[in-house]
């Protein structure tokens, strides 16, 4: 019964998966919508600039502005739309942990301020926060900026020709890949961290929780290595994401029935069912 009741668990949390990234998705057109207005005021500011010794500090400084701007509209956008995932992530995940075993345990639901608290100060992949992930597509796409514009002065280029080398180049789409990939991997940290924020809280009914990774043409190695594995409540060290662009999820491990039945919880919640056995299904009880 174990096993079914894992399997149950299972199955809902890969439909869960699909819709969070569809969740995805909702978060990176919030964040493509200010992009596109800063690709148009980033051309602005190049047209409307002159290749003077003066002009070029005037132009830099402009650009500098422009990055900050943005890319803080950017982790504006982005955490908001995590923070709700947060909350709605670890409501869902334990209102099924709730439906799969309360009738015989009492789920514990986690400290929601305490829970988003430590989602924030987690950093998401290599020691970063989603500040200092935004900070650095922000920083990547100043230097592009200034490589092709410093390229064009030392070709004797006009300001025109330079402004038409960073609208036919790569440099904004650069960004836009860098800003999906920050937010897929953002939202596989969230949805993972308020997961596990539900597996600490019930983590003596449970035996670990188990890793799960979309298996397809765009797999990577190491999470189909990871995929199936069970860890310990304890391990951080192997929760998805597993590097950028991490689509992965877990799922939780529940302990054997016999295991759980010698459990404080279960014993006090099967008391309770018992008083509301009719005289009839309390003479099947004690038989049984």
């Amino acid at each position: 019964m174990t096993a079914n009741a894992n399997t149950e668990m299972y199955d809902k949390v890969v439909d869960r998966a699909a819709m969070i990234r569809l969740y995805e998705k909702r978060v990176n057109n919030k964040v493509a919508v200010v992009l596109d207005g800063h690709v148009v005021r980033m051309d602005d500011i190049l047209k409307g600039s002159n290749l003077s010794v003066a002009g070029r500090k005037e132009l830099f400084k402009n650009i500098d502005a422009e990055l900050l701007k943005t890319y803080q509209a950017a982790h504006k956008v982005s955490k908001k739309g995590l923070l709700d995932l947060f909350s709605d992530q670890m409501s869902y995940t334990y209102q099924h942990v709730e439906s799969t075993f309360g009738k015989i345990w009492n789920p514990e639901r986690p400290n929601k301020k305490i829970a988003e608290e430590f989602m924030l100060q987690q950093p998401l992949r290599n020691a970063k926060t989603l500040e200092a992930g935004w900070a650095g597509v922000s920083l990547s796409e100043r230097i592009r900026l200034e490589q092709v514009i410093r390229k064009g002065i030392a070709n004797g280029d006009t300001i025109d020709d330079i402004a038409l080398a960073v609208r036919k180049g790569n440099i904004h789409n650069i960004s836009r890949n860098q800003s999906k990939a920050l937010v897929v991997t953002a939202v596989t940290h969230v949805s993972t961290e308020a997961d596990h924020a539900v597996y600490r809280a019930n983590e003596k009914a449970l035996k670990g929780w188990q890793y799960v990774a979309v298996l397809d043409s765009r797999t990577s190695n190491v999470c189909a290595g990871r995929d199936g594995h069970i860890y310990p409540i304890e391990d951080r060290a192997h929760l998805p994401p597993a590097h950028f662009n991490c689509r992965s999820t877990t799922i939780p491990i529940f302990k054997s029935w016999r295991d759980l039945a010698d459990m404080p919880g279960v014993a006090r919640v099967r008391k309770e069912n018992i008083k509301n056995l009719t005289p009839k299904q309390q003479a099947f009880y004690d038989g049984l």
